[in-house]
C-alpha cells in the first residue's frame, strides 16, 4: 500500500510540474485518468497477477484495459494469459465462449495500440482454433493473415495451426483438398527456412520446436494427400527443377510415408531419390535407393545403399533403420559377419533391440564351419545364446524367440556325439571362424 500512495505522489508532482500523462494519452486522456491508471496498473500487476490471483487481477485490469489502453503493451500479454486462463477454469461452453470473445477483443486492443498485427494474428487465431470447435474457417482468415504478413517471420506454432485450421475446414467440408495440397509447399519453405536459419546459428532449441513443427505439418498433409495427390502436386515443380535439393528431400519423405498406398513404386519416387543422390548425397535418399533395388531383389546395390546410409545417419532412429535394413540385405547375400557387424551397431544404440539378437542367430544357425562332426554343430549353441537374450532383452519377442531357439536346439550336438569326442564333461567351447564366440556346452538329457 505504502508501494502505492508513493507512486500515486509521484503521478501528481509530474502532472502538476510537466503537464501530466494525459499530454500524449498513454495513461487517459484526463489527470484524473492518469492517476487512475497508474494506481491500478500497479495494484493488478502487484500482488494479484505476480501471485497468480488471477480473478482478483483482472478487477484492476479491466480498469486500465478501458482508461488508458496505450499504457502498456505488457497489459494486453497479461491480460490474454489471465482469459486463456479462465477459459480453462470455465465449468460451461457459455462462459468459456465469453472468455474467448473477451481475448479476441483483447488481440484486436493490442493490435490497434501497439500494432504487430501479424504476430497478434498468430496469436489470436492460434488461440481461436485451440477453443472454438464448430467454426474454424474463423482461425484460418486470422491465420492467413499473419501468415501472408509475416512470411519467414511466422512461429512454428502459427505454422502447424494455420495448416490445421484449413484440415479442420476439410472436415467440414468447407475446403476442397486442392487447397491443403497447394498451401503445403509455400508453408514448408518457411518451416525449411528457420529450420536452416537456427541451425547455422547454434540454437539447436529452436531447430527443435522448427522440427516439430514440420512433422505436424507432414502428419496433415500426409492424412489427405495420396500418392497421385503428391505426384500432381509436385511433378510441374519437379520438371521445372528437378535438382532443387529442398523440393527433393520433400518428395522422397512424403512418398515414402505413403509406401503401403504405393507411394515407393511411382516413378517420381525413384527420379527424385536418384536426383537426390546425385546433387547431396543424404540419408534420405540412400535409403530411398536402397529400398527400391531391395525390392526388386537387387540386393548388391541395396546393400551399398543401405551402407552408406549408416554412415550419414545422425539420430539414432536413423542409425538403427539403416543398420536394420543394411544387416537384413547382407543377410539375404549370405554376408553373414556383415549382418552381425550391422546388428552389433544397432545393439551400441539400443542395447535392447531384440530383433538384432534374432538376426544374429540366424546367421550363426546358417553359418557352416568347424573342423568334425561335432565342431560343426556349435554354431547352434551360439544361435541359442542369441535367441535367449533376444527373449530377455524384449519379452514381446518370445514367441518368435522360442521357436527359433527349439530349432537350433534340435540340431545341436546329441549326447552320443558329445561322449564320443569326449565332451560331455567340459563346460565351454569356442565356436570356430568368423563366430569366434565362446558358448556353453549343453549335454541333451
Amino acid at each position: 500500500m505504502k508501494k502505492t500512495v508513493k507512486i500515486i505522489a509521484t503521478v501528481v508532482l509530474m502532472i502538476s510540474t510537466l503537464g501530466g500523462f494525459s499530454q500524449n494519452g498513454k495513461y487517459g486522456a484526463t489527470p484524473e485518468d492518469s492517476l487512475t491508471c497508474i494506481e491500478n496498473l500497479s495494484v493488478y500487476l502487484n500482488p494479484y497477477f505476480k501471485s497468480g490471483d488471477y480473478k482478483e487481477a483482472v478487477k484492476f485490469w479491466r480498469i486500465c484495459y478501458n482508461t488508458c489502453p496505450k499504457a502498456s503493451k505488457n497489459m494486453y500479454i497479461n491480460g490474454a494469459k489471465m482469459y486463456k486462463q479462465f477459459m480453462k477454469d470455465a465449468e460451461d461452453d457459455t462462459t468459456k465462449r465469453a472468455y474467448l470473445d473477451t481475448l479476441m477483443m483483447i488481440y484486436d486492443q493490442r493490435i490497434a495500440n501497439f500494432g504487430e498485427e501479424g504476430k497478434v494474428l498468430e496469436k489470436k487465431g492460434t488461440d481461436y482454433l485451440k477453443n472454438s470447435k464448430e467454426d474454424p474457417e474463423v482461425a484460418y482468415e486470422m491465420l492467413k493473415k499473419a501468415y501472408e504478413l509475416t512470411g519467414n517471420d511466422l512461429g512454428p506454432g502459427g505454422a502447424v495451426y494455420y495448416y490445421q485450421s484449413m484440415y479442420k475446414m476439410l472436415q467440414k467440408k468447407k475446403i476442397e483438398k486442392s487447397v491443403l495440397i497447394e498451401a503445403y509447399i509455400p508453408l514448408m519453405s518457411i518451416v525449411d527456412f528457420n529450420i536452416n536459419k537456427y541451425k547455422a546459428d547454434g540454437k539447436e532449441k529452436y531447430v527443435g520446436y522448427w522440427e516439430k513443427s514440420k512433422t505436424n505439418i507432414d502428419k496433415y498433409f500426409g492424412a489427405i494427400a495420396k500418392p497421385e495427390d503428391i505426384v500432381n502436386s509436385f511433378q510441374p515443380k519437379f520438371d521445372a527443377n528437378p535438382k532443387d535439393t529442398i523440393l527433393l528431400k520433400t518428395i522422397v519423405n512424403l512418398l515414402e510415408k505413403k509406401e503401403k498406398d504405393g507411394g515407393t513404386e511411382v516413378a517420381l519416387y525413384k527420379i527424385a531419390a536418384t536426383n537426390l543422390c546425385e546433387v547431396s548425397p543424404s540419408y534420405t535418399c540412400l535409403m530411398a535407393l536402397g529400398g527400391l533395388n531391395s525390392k526388386s531383389k537387387n540386393y548388391v546395390d541395396a546393400y551399398t545403399f543401405f551402407k552408406q546410409a549408416t554412415e550419414l545417419a545422425s539420430t539414432d532412429d536413423e542409425k538403427i533403420s539403416s543398420n536394420l535394413k543394411a544387416a537384413q540385405v547382407a543377410y539375404n547375400l549370405k554376408q553373414y559377419s556383415s549382418t552381425r557387424t550391422h546388428c552389433r551397431a544397432i545393439l551400441v544404440v539400443n542395447p535392447n533391440y531384440g530383433d538384432a539378437y534374432l538376426l544374429i542367430g540366424d546367421c550363426y544357425s546358417s553359418t557352416k564351419c568347424g573342423e568334425n562332426e561335432l565342431e560343426k554343430k556349435y554354431v547352434y549353441w551360439a544361435a541359442m545364446d542369441k535367441y535367449a537374450k533376444a527373449k530377455s532383452v524384449d519379452p514381446s519377442l518370445a514367441e518368435k524367440a522360442d521357436k527359433k531357439y527349439a530349432n537350433a536346439k534340435a540340431h545341436g550336438p546329441s549326447k552320443e556325439l558329445l561322449f564320443q569326442y569326449g565332451m560331455i564333461d567340459k563346460p565351454t567351447v569356442t565356436v570356430g571362424s568368423w563366430i569366434n564366440e565362446t558358448t556353453s556346452v549343453r549335454v541333451p538329457k
